[in-house]
Protein backbone atom coordinates (compact mmCIF):
# COMPACT_ATOMS: atom_id res chain seq x y z
CA UNK A 1 0.00 0.00 0.00
CA UNK A 2 1.83 3.10 -1.20
CA UNK A 3 2.21 6.35 0.75
CA UNK A 4 -0.10 8.27 -1.59
CA UNK A 5 -2.97 5.85 -1.01
CA UNK A 6 -2.39 6.24 2.74
CA UNK A 7 -2.61 10.02 2.34
CA UNK A 8 -5.93 9.69 0.49
CA UNK A 9 -7.24 7.41 3.24
CA UNK A 10 -6.15 9.95 5.85
CA UNK A 11 -8.08 12.72 4.03
CA UNK A 12 -11.12 10.44 3.74
CA UNK A 13 -10.84 9.61 7.44
CA UNK A 14 -11.04 13.30 8.37
CA UNK A 15 -14.07 13.75 6.12
CA UNK A 16 -15.80 10.70 7.64
CA UNK A 17 -15.10 11.86 11.20
CA UNK A 18 -16.71 15.21 10.41
CA UNK A 19 -19.57 14.27 8.07
CA UNK A 20 -20.40 10.57 8.41
CA UNK A 21 -20.99 9.78 12.09
CA UNK A 22 -22.12 6.22 11.34
CA UNK A 23 -21.45 3.58 8.70
CA UNK A 24 -23.70 0.51 8.85
CA UNK A 25 -22.28 -2.48 6.97
CA UNK A 26 -24.26 -5.64 6.30
CA UNK A 27 -22.67 -8.72 4.72
CA UNK A 28 -19.20 -8.67 6.25
CA UNK A 29 -19.09 -12.44 5.79
CA UNK A 30 -19.17 -11.92 2.01
CA UNK A 31 -15.84 -10.12 2.00
CA UNK A 32 -13.33 -12.43 0.33
CA UNK A 33 -9.58 -12.34 0.08
CA UNK A 34 -7.61 -12.19 -3.14
CA UNK A 35 -8.22 -10.37 -6.43
CA UNK A 36 -11.82 -9.33 -7.06
CA UNK A 37 -13.95 -6.78 -8.87
CA UNK A 38 -16.07 -4.65 -6.54
CA UNK A 39 -19.13 -3.17 -8.26
CA UNK A 40 -21.56 -0.70 -6.68
CA UNK A 41 -24.22 1.91 -7.34
CA UNK A 42 -23.04 5.51 -7.23
CA UNK A 43 -25.60 7.88 -5.66
CA UNK A 44 -23.17 10.26 -3.95
CA UNK A 45 -19.72 11.62 -4.65
CA UNK A 46 -18.64 10.40 -1.22
CA UNK A 47 -19.37 6.67 -1.76
CA UNK A 48 -15.74 6.08 -2.62
CA UNK A 49 -14.65 7.62 0.70
CA UNK A 50 -16.27 4.76 2.62
CA UNK A 51 -15.00 1.72 0.70
CA UNK A 52 -11.31 2.00 1.74
CA UNK A 53 -12.40 1.50 5.36
CA UNK A 54 -14.44 -1.62 4.59
CA UNK A 55 -11.63 -3.40 2.75
CA UNK A 56 -8.26 -3.99 4.37
CA UNK A 57 -6.35 -4.09 1.08
CA UNK A 58 -5.55 -1.24 -1.29
CA UNK A 59 -8.39 -0.49 -3.69
CA UNK A 60 -7.83 0.61 -7.28
CA UNK A 61 -10.75 2.54 -8.77
CA UNK A 62 -11.63 3.10 -12.41
CA UNK A 63 -12.43 6.82 -12.48
CA UNK A 64 -13.57 9.25 -15.15
CA UNK A 65 -10.48 10.88 -16.64
CA UNK A 66 -11.88 14.38 -16.11
CA UNK A 67 -11.58 13.89 -12.34
CA UNK A 68 -7.81 13.70 -12.73
CA UNK A 69 -7.82 17.31 -13.93
CA UNK A 70 -9.07 18.57 -10.54
CA UNK A 71 -6.17 20.28 -8.70
CA UNK A 72 -4.62 18.27 -5.84
CA UNK A 73 -7.25 15.52 -6.14
CA UNK A 74 -6.03 14.55 -9.60
CA UNK A 75 -2.43 14.55 -8.41
CA UNK A 76 -3.23 12.22 -5.52
CA UNK A 77 -5.27 9.90 -7.75
CA UNK A 78 -2.41 9.55 -10.21
CA UNK A 79 0.20 9.04 -7.51
CA UNK A 80 -1.90 6.41 -5.73
CA UNK A 81 -2.27 4.37 -8.92
CA UNK A 82 -5.96 4.94 -9.67
CA UNK A 83 -6.99 4.23 -13.27
CA UNK A 84 -8.37 7.03 -15.50
CA UNK A 85 -11.10 6.06 -17.94
CA UNK A 86 -10.85 8.22 -21.06
CA UNK A 87 -14.01 8.46 -23.16
CA UNK A 88 -13.69 6.11 -26.13
CA UNK A 89 -10.66 4.37 -24.63
CA UNK A 90 -12.32 2.08 -22.12
CA UNK A 91 -10.42 -0.99 -23.37
CA UNK A 92 -7.10 0.55 -22.36
CA UNK A 93 -8.38 1.16 -18.82
CA UNK A 94 -9.67 -2.43 -18.61
CA UNK A 95 -6.29 -3.76 -19.76
CA UNK A 96 -4.58 -1.85 -16.96
CA UNK A 97 -7.15 -3.17 -14.48
CA UNK A 98 -6.53 -6.69 -15.78
CA UNK A 99 -2.83 -6.32 -14.93
CA UNK A 100 -3.74 -5.22 -11.40
CA UNK A 101 -5.99 -8.25 -10.95
CA UNK A 102 -3.26 -10.59 -12.21
CA UNK A 103 -1.07 -9.13 -9.46
CA UNK A 104 -3.65 -10.04 -6.82
CA UNK A 105 -5.19 -6.59 -6.38
CA UNK A 106 -8.80 -5.45 -5.96
CA UNK A 107 -10.52 -3.29 -8.59
CA UNK A 108 -13.53 -1.04 -7.94
CA UNK A 109 -15.95 -0.12 -10.72
CA UNK A 110 -19.13 1.95 -10.60
CA UNK A 111 -20.80 0.30 -13.63
CA UNK A 112 -23.20 3.18 -14.24
CA UNK A 113 -20.20 5.30 -15.17
CA UNK A 114 -21.61 8.41 -13.48
CA UNK A 115 -23.51 9.58 -10.42
CA UNK A 116 -27.18 8.64 -10.30
CA UNK A 117 -27.90 11.16 -7.48
CA UNK A 118 -29.88 8.61 -5.50
CA UNK A 119 -32.44 8.00 -8.25
CA UNK A 120 -33.04 4.89 -10.37
CA UNK A 121 -29.93 3.02 -11.49
CA UNK A 122 -28.67 3.99 -14.91
CA UNK A 123 -28.02 1.50 -17.68
CA UNK A 124 -24.61 0.07 -16.91
CA UNK A 125 -21.62 -0.50 -19.12
CA UNK A 126 -20.31 -4.05 -19.53
CA UNK A 127 -16.72 -3.29 -18.47
CA UNK A 128 -16.94 -5.15 -15.16
CA UNK A 129 -18.28 -8.27 -16.88
CA UNK A 130 -15.59 -8.14 -19.57
CA UNK A 131 -12.95 -7.79 -16.86
CA UNK A 132 -14.39 -10.73 -14.90
CA UNK A 133 -14.50 -12.93 -18.00
CA UNK A 134 -10.94 -12.10 -19.00
CA UNK A 135 -9.46 -12.42 -15.50
CA UNK A 136 -11.54 -15.12 -13.84
CA UNK A 137 -11.79 -12.84 -10.77
CA UNK A 138 -15.06 -12.89 -8.81
CA UNK A 139 -17.49 -9.97 -8.79
CA UNK A 140 -18.51 -8.57 -5.41
CA UNK A 141 -21.71 -6.46 -5.60
CA UNK A 142 -22.39 -3.64 -3.13
CA UNK A 143 -25.42 -1.42 -2.55
CA UNK A 144 -25.13 2.08 -1.03
CA UNK A 145 -27.93 4.07 0.53
CA UNK A 146 -27.82 7.45 2.25
CA UNK A 147 -31.00 9.35 3.09
CA UNK A 148 -31.42 12.42 0.84
CA UNK A 149 -31.95 14.41 4.06
CA UNK A 150 -28.35 13.62 5.00
CA UNK A 151 -26.77 14.96 1.82
CA UNK A 152 -25.88 18.36 0.44
CA UNK A 153 -25.76 19.31 -3.24
CA UNK A 154 -22.51 20.98 -4.26
CA UNK A 155 -21.95 22.57 -7.66
CA UNK A 156 -18.68 23.09 -9.48
CA UNK A 157 -16.82 23.00 -12.77
CA UNK A 158 -14.62 20.32 -14.28
CA UNK A 159 -12.89 21.21 -17.52
CA UNK A 160 -15.24 24.19 -17.95
CA UNK A 161 -18.26 21.93 -17.63
CA UNK A 162 -20.80 22.64 -14.89
CA UNK A 163 -21.32 19.71 -12.56
CA UNK A 164 -23.16 18.96 -9.34
CA UNK A 165 -23.03 16.11 -6.86
CA UNK A 166 -24.51 15.00 -3.57
CA UNK A 167 -22.14 14.84 -0.61
CA UNK A 168 -23.08 13.13 2.63
CA UNK A 169 -22.82 15.65 5.48
CA UNK A 170 -24.58 13.82 8.34
CA UNK A 171 -26.44 10.66 9.25
CA UNK A 172 -25.64 7.05 8.43
CA UNK A 173 -24.18 5.52 5.30
CA UNK A 174 -25.79 2.11 4.76
CA UNK A 175 -23.64 -0.42 2.90
CA UNK A 176 -24.96 -3.85 1.91
CA UNK A 177 -22.41 -6.34 0.59
CA UNK A 178 -23.75 -9.14 -1.57
CA UNK A 179 -22.43 -12.61 -2.25
CA UNK A 180 -19.46 -12.86 -4.61
CA UNK A 181 -20.09 -14.64 -7.89
CA UNK A 182 -17.86 -16.00 -10.60
CA UNK A 183 -18.18 -15.81 -14.35
CA UNK A 184 -16.56 -18.58 -16.32
CA UNK A 185 -13.34 -17.36 -17.90
CA UNK A 186 -13.64 -17.68 -21.69
CA UNK A 187 -11.78 -16.53 -24.75
CA UNK A 188 -12.63 -13.09 -26.11
CA UNK A 189 -13.60 -14.70 -29.42
CA UNK A 190 -16.46 -16.55 -27.70
CA UNK A 191 -17.91 -13.45 -26.07
CA UNK A 192 -20.82 -11.75 -27.80
CA UNK A 193 -22.85 -8.64 -27.06
CA UNK A 194 -25.98 -10.49 -25.89
CA UNK A 195 -23.98 -12.51 -23.37
CA UNK A 196 -22.33 -9.38 -21.98
CA UNK A 197 -25.66 -7.52 -21.81
CA UNK A 198 -27.42 -10.38 -20.04
CA UNK A 199 -24.69 -10.72 -17.42
CA UNK A 200 -24.47 -6.95 -16.97
CA UNK A 201 -28.21 -6.75 -16.34
CA UNK A 202 -27.92 -9.64 -13.88
CA UNK A 203 -25.16 -7.77 -12.05
CA UNK A 204 -27.21 -4.56 -11.87
CA UNK A 205 -30.25 -6.48 -10.63
CA UNK A 206 -28.13 -7.75 -7.75
CA UNK A 207 -26.90 -4.24 -6.98
CA UNK A 208 -30.48 -2.94 -7.17
CA UNK A 209 -31.63 -5.55 -4.66
CA UNK A 210 -28.82 -4.60 -2.28
CA UNK A 211 -29.72 -0.91 -2.58
CA UNK A 212 -33.35 -1.74 -1.79
CA UNK A 213 -32.28 -3.77 1.25
CA UNK A 214 -30.08 -0.91 2.46
CA UNK A 215 -32.91 1.60 1.96
CA UNK A 216 -35.42 -0.59 3.79
CA UNK A 217 -32.97 -1.07 6.64
CA UNK A 218 -32.42 2.68 6.91
CA UNK A 219 -36.15 3.47 6.86
CA UNK A 220 -36.88 0.77 9.42
CA UNK A 221 -34.31 2.21 11.82
CA UNK A 222 -35.67 5.73 11.27
CA UNK A 223 -39.22 4.59 12.08
CA UNK A 224 -37.99 2.82 15.21
CA UNK A 225 -36.24 5.97 16.41
CA UNK A 226 -39.32 8.10 15.72
CA UNK A 227 -41.62 5.78 17.67
CA UNK A 228 -39.16 5.46 20.56
CA UNK A 229 -39.39 9.21 21.08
Amino acid sequence: MNIWYRIIKFIFRIYILICIPKISVTGHNNLIKGPKIVVANHPNMTDSCVLPFIFSEKLTFLIQASTFSVPIIGFLLRKSGQIPVIKGQGKQALNIALEHLSNGQTIVIFPEGRLNHGKELFRAGSGAIVLAKNSGAPILPIGFYVSPHDTLIMKGKIQNRKTFAHFQVKGCCHVHIGRPWNIEKINKEKTNYLQLRKLTNQMMDQIGELVAEARNNAESKRRSLRFSH
